[in-house]
This record gives C-alpha cells, structure tokens and sequence, in this order.
C-alpha cells in the first residue's frame, strides 16, 4: 500500500497541524468525535501529537438523541476513549427538535455546544474530522445554492470563533486513508445510518459521485477547485481587511459605518464582501447574507441618491457622508438571566451576570423604542441637575456619541417588579446607564463580540 492511500504517518501529521501554528506550550485541544472513522481517527492522531509536548486532549461527542442508537453509540466512544487516556464529555441536544431542516438544526446546535464547551473551560483549539470527500459534497452543495465566489471556496481549513478557533487538519486528506490509519492500530469504528438516508442532500450527492466521476467532476478535481477558490478568498479577506481599517468602523456599542463615497466606488466584488460582513456581525447572524441581496442593494444605491434599506436583520442608512449599519429592532430575544450566568445574547454581546446579584427576574432585551425615547428624556433632564455635574458630563458625552437609530436594539437589562407588575429598566450597559437603586455589582462584562467570526481576524474594535 502506497503512502497516497495507507495510513497517516507522524511526520505528515506534523506538517499537517504546522500549517495552524503557533500553539501555546502544552496546548490543550478539543476534538468532536462521533465514533465514526474520521472523527476517530483524527482523535488518535491529536493524542500522538499531543504527547511529546506534554499537551492534553478532550474528546467531546454530542449526542443529538434523534436516534435510539445514539446513547449506546456515545457510550461506544466513552469507553473507547478511556481504553486510550483520552478525557472524554458527552453533550445532549435538548428541548424539541424542529420537524423541518433537521439536519441544519442539529449541525448548528452541534457546534454551539461545541464551542461553548471550549468556551467553559478556556480550550482555545477546537478540531472537526473533515476530510477531502467532505469539502467535494460542501463544494457541490455551494454549487447547488448559488453561492458566490466566496461560498465556492467551500470550508476553511481554519475558522475563527468568538470562543475559539475551529481546525480542520484532515481536510486535504481522503476518507480511505482516515479508514487506513485506524485498520493498521486495529481499531474499530461506527457506521451512522443516516449516512445513507436519501433524504439528505449529502447522501444525494454520495450517491452520484461515480456519474460526477465520470464527467471529470471527481473528488480530486473538485478539491483542486475549491483550493483555487480559497486563495482566492484570501485575497479577498485581506482586501476586506484593508478597507474596514481605511474607511469603516466597527463601535462596541454593536453597529458600524462606513465611508459612503467609497464603499460605491470600491470594485463590487469588494463592496458586496465588505457589506455581507458587517451585516452578518451586526445582525448577529452566523453567516453572510445572500450576495444577490448585497448587489441589489448596492445597485438602487448607485442610481439613487439616497442610502437605505434593510437587510440581513440590519437597518442601513446614511448618516452624514457615512453608512450606518446598525441592528433592526426586531425578533430581539428577551432571557431570563440568573446570579454568575454567560451567556451570548442575540449573536452580538457576550454577557456575564455577577454571582453577587441578589435580584430574580432578571431579565436581558432590547432597549425598545419606547423605553430608549424615556431614557433620552431622563438623561437630557438630568443633564442640567446641580450637583452631578461631573458625572452627567461623562454619560452626556457617551450618549451622544451613539445614533439615535442604535438605541432600540441595545441590550438592556429589566426586573420584574412585584409593586408594579412590570419589568423596570434596571441598565443599558452600552450606555453606561445604571438606575441609581440598581444592584452596582449587577455585571461583570457586557461586550460586543459577534457570532458570526465573520470579521478579518486582524480588524479591531474601535
């Protein structure tokens, strides 16, 4: 057996991980393992790589509970992974499972538990068992939804999340060579039945892989193309990159603006990248919005005069001789919070509850508009109060730096209060607004950090 299709030796592996370097000494790495032969052997990989530089690993598998074989199969991998030292967590999907798009659910779910297992214990590397046959169905996929250039490129061996970072070392590598590595340690492996379930696009496109074959449309090819597109992509980022630093913002408060003269004279390959972006980011989405949305935009703003719209749970509008991105107040979530809880709320702002906070009925929501009209009404008649000069001069200057259009969709915590049956506005951290009764030690953190990772890695808050 030639080493193109035998097992994964060390030293390719090396090279493999070197491609994600640097890594902190003794790093510790999270890999997802379902049992099945990638995600297997890619966990056995990580563990030798590992032990020379004195790191640790942690095996998680999720168990979505859509199959009764799911808990047997998770205790499969559990006791797999203590036969090799492995640390080992399971994670359950709770509550209903939608009866539509079940399989976009439960991949979702299956990295927000992910990450957020990472997130928990400050593990900063997380890695996915993809491999070559993967990014070719992902590819076609793309293909298929009429994805741009962009989406062409198919998966990123490397993808930056708010908690972590996502890797995929495996991802040049095909399915048989995966297969080799754990049949030379005589290793053992599951096969899940919805693997061959027609009724999922992937297994579709399994299923005429030989005809794609045949037309010169074969895993090889396809790989080939989608690296093609990935350069690309690069190339890409860095432009998007060079721009936000000359001419966009990004504010902590959650809405960014753009120059507007020259996001309408930028190549639209750029302008629509840059668009898609800052939209994903600021309507907290996990991922851009359709680039023929982004075109259509962008035309009616090159033939009108104006610069308006919504899109992608965005408002956009001129604003002096800038855009203004800001989030829509609409389908804002309203959570009930408790004393120490993290969480990240409505894709845009990762919060920190404090364990001192004796309040129940904690409550995290947008602003609103009329809640943010009070409070405009409140600061401006306490602006002018004797005495408070000094500190109403700091929050003076904080609100007025943030638009009007902003306010509504800030996160804003309320308490239901028992006197008056109602939620009272208890802080609008954004704002730097606390009610004078409010608990002081009310939070820890409330910081802008968008779900998306969308954003080039080295473009910065300002």
């Amino acid at each position: 057996m030639s080493s193109l299709d035998g097992p994964i030796q060390a030293a390719e592996f090396d090279r493999l991980m070197a491609v994600f370097a640097p890594f902190e000494a003794k790093p510790t790495i999270a890999v997802a393992v379902s049992g099945g032969a990638d995600s297997l052997a890619l966990a056995l990989l990580l563990k030798d790589w590992l032990a020379p530089r004195g790191g640790t690993l942690w095996a998680v598998t999720v168990d979505h509970g859509l199959r009764p074989a799911a808990t047997a199969e998770a205790r499969w991998v559990v006791e797999g992974m203590a036969r090799h030292g492995i640390a080992h967590a399971c994670l359950t999907w709770p509550g209903q499972k939608p009866a539509t798009g079940l399989q976009a659910a439960a991949r979702r779910a299956r990295y927000e538990m992910l990450e957020a297992f990472c997130k928990d214990r400050g593990i900063l590397h997380l890695c996915i068992g993809h491999h070559r046959e993967d990014q070719s169905e992902t590819l076609l996929m793309r293909v298929r939804q009429g994805s741009d250039g962009d989406g062409l490129a198919a998966m990123s061996a490397q993808r930056i999340l708010p908690a972590c970072r996502l890797l995929r070392p495996l991802l040049p590598l095909p399915k048989a060579r995966l297969q080799a590595s754990l049949a030379a340690r005589g290793e053992s492996w599951i096969s899940d039945p919805s693997n061959d379930n027609p009724a999922f696009e992937r297994v579709q496109l399994r299923q005429v892989a030989p005809i794609l074959a045949d037309l010169g449309l074969g895993t090889e090819n396809l790989w080939d193309f989608a690296r093609s597109m990935g350069r690309a992509r690069q190339a890409l980022e860095e432009a998007i990159c060079a721009f936000l630093a000359r001419h966009g913002a990004i504010r902590p408060a959650g809405y960014a603006t753009l120059d507007r003269q020259a996001l309408l004279s930028a190549p639209p390959v750029l302008a629509s990248g840059v668009l898609r972006r800052l939209l994903a980011a600021v309507g907290g989405r996990s991922y851009p919005v359709s680039p023929t949305a982004v075109a259509r935009l962008l035309a009616r703003w090159q033939e009108a005069t104006g610069s308006g719209g919504t899109l992608g749970g965005c408002g956009i509008t001129e604003y002096g001789d800038k855009v203004l991105i800001y989030r829509e107040n609409r389908s804002i979530p309203s959570i009930e919070v408790v004393a120490g809880q993290r969480l990240h709320w409505d894709g845009r702002f990762s919060i920190q509850v404090s364990h001192d906070v004796p309040t129940t009925g904690l409550y995290v929501a947008g602003l609103g508009t009329v809640a943010a009209g009070r409070l405009r009404r409140e600061l401006a008649r306490s602006a002018g109060a004797p005495g408070k000069e000094k500190g109403n001069q700091a929050l003076t200057s904080l609100v007025d730096q943030i638009p009007v259009k902003i306010w509504p969709s800030l996160p804003a915590f309320w308490a239901k209060e028992a006197d008056k049956g109602n939620l009272g506005l208890l802080s609008v951290p954004a704002l730097g607004y606390i009610r004078e009764d409010c608990p002081r030690g009310l939070l820890t953190a409330c910081r802008y950090l968008p779900e998306s990772g969308l954003l080039p890695a080295t473009f910065t808050l300002v």
